[in-house]
């Protein structure tokens, strides 16, 4: 078994205002929100799923997701796009619902995007060719929303 996380550009102000339409989701953020339910992260993943546009997306084995989480994105993305944007990217309150399991939600807005940008650091000498291909990736998903002028949301589950 293995997990992704896609990458999509939408606008987030009409993605929160699907996640109050559904009445899963609705009741839940209306009683106080806190950690998703099984039903609530199905809900939102499928209201997600179904907005903007696909970017790519990242995997890894059920036994690589330590090393996905840590470095690829805690130093190496980190290193290059900040250490807010790189966890950002992989969970992130929305509307009162936090992610303590599979799947979480993250993103980040078209000025949060444009801000790492701008400040973008360079891509480490000392990458294997696969790490540095996902780093690539990663980046060229953010520069693509930025340039858009959409926000990024991304599923990881």
């Amino acid at each position: 078994m293995g997990y992704a996380v896609v990458f999509r550009e939408m606008a987030l102000d009409e993605l929160k205002r699907r996640l109050h339409e559904d009445a899963t989701v609705a009741a839940f953020v209306a009683a106080g929100g806190g950690d998703a339910t099984p039903e609530v992260g199905d809900a939102v993943v499928r209201i997600v799923l179904g907005q903007g546009r696909e970017l790519g997306a990242l995997d890894h084995s059920s036994s690589g997701g330590d090393w996905f989480r840590e470095e690829l994105f805690g130093e190496t993305i980190a290193s290059v796009l900040g250490d807010d944007l790189a966890w950002h990217l992989l969970e992130r309150p929305l509307e009162g619902i936090t992610w303590p399991e599979y799947p979480s939600i993250g993103w980040v807005t078209n000025t949060e995007l444009r801000e790492a940008l701008a400040r973008r650091g360079e891509l480490p000498g000392d990458l294997d060719d696969d790490d540095a291909e996902a780093v690539q990736d990663v980046v060229s998903a953010v520069e693509r929303a930025a340039k858009s002028g959409s926000d990024l949301v991304t599923v990881y589950a």
